[in-house]
């Protein structure tokens, strides 16, 4: 049996809004941080310090399209977990870290991040014994044996990896976003950001070369989707191309093992589709 990872903390919320409209925004800026204190005197496994800020804008280019843009920052600052996860080496997290960065650390990816990938898909991949069946199931379908875990070139196929989550992440959004005829909408998107397994400011760096904010690690993607305004929020299908050459810049080809394993329509194209209910931000 893995060892019992219990967190506790505290969480501070604060939003300046000035949005012309919640839902239909179509002008105004808005912004939020997201303040988190884990362990001390609030008990737990695990201690650190979460901060998460973000901001949108919006300009109205004429009555029915929108120009709108995003951007987050993300740090997490542990203090008596995740060394393990640091030095970069697949597979050889410990269970205590992996459990608890897999619910304190960051991912990116999905419908309401980057839409070139799969939800989590962008964060730094290892090995998983066993987190939860869900991840089993996962490694199952993928013939992953537990038994070459420490084979890189498992952990480097996707065979193996599957995330656990990172220390610092960035993430930038732009959309344009036109009406089409009544209910119908369209937007056009890039997305781009990163996950790195590094923590900004630690006293001891597992890897004192390694930069914990990778902004050439541009995991870039664009694409189109369709909106449907129903009576309560949109609902969009959105469709997220990975351009070559704009993932890693200046590395196209190197493995970069926020990669993890990557979806493909007809095994070619690096393309993945996305379903929400209200927009992206």
């Amino acid at each position: 049996m893995p060892p019992t990872a219990l967190l506790s903390f505290p969480e501070l919320v604060t939003q300046i809004d000035f949005r012309d409209d919640a839902v239909h925004t179509h002008a105004g800026v808005a912004a939020n941080i997201d303040l988190q204190f884990a362990g001390g005197p609030f008990g737990g496994t695990a201690s650190d310090i979460r901060f998460q800020p973000d901001i949108e804008g919006y300009v109205p280019i004429t009555r029915r399209v929108t120009f709108a843009l995003s951007g987050t920052l993300g740090l997490l600052f542990p203090f008596d977990y995740g060394h393990s996860v640091e030095t970069g080496l697949p597979g050889q997290a410990s269970d205590v870290d992996i459990q608890t960065m897999y619910f304190r650390g960051f991912f990116s990816g999905g419908p309401n991040s980057n839409r070139g990938y799969p939800l989590r898909g962008v964060a730094p991949h290892g090995y998983v014994g066993f987190l939860n069946p869900a991840t089993a199931a996962v490694q199952t379908a993928n013939k992953c044996n537990p038994n070459q875990s420490q084979d890189a070139s498992n952990i480097q196929t996707g065979v193996c990896a599957f995330p656990i989550g990172g220390f610092t992440q960035w993430e930038a959004s732009a959309e344009l976003r036109f009406g089409v005829s009544g209910p119908f909408g369209g937007v056009l998107f890039c997305d781009a950001g990163d996950v790195s397994e590094f923590v900004l400011f630690r006293k001891y760096p597992a890897n004192p070369s390694a930069s914990a904010l990778r902004f050439n690690h541009l995991h870039m993607s664009c694409g189109i989707g369709a909106r449907y305004d129903t009576s309560v929020v949109p609902v969009r299908l959105d469709i997220g191309y990975r351009i070559p050459g704009l993932q890693v810049l200046g590395n196209p080809l190197a493995y970069d093992p926020t990669y993890g394993n990557e979806p493909y329509v007809f095994s070619v194209l690096p393309i993945a589709v996305a379903f929400g209910i209200g927009e992206s931000f």
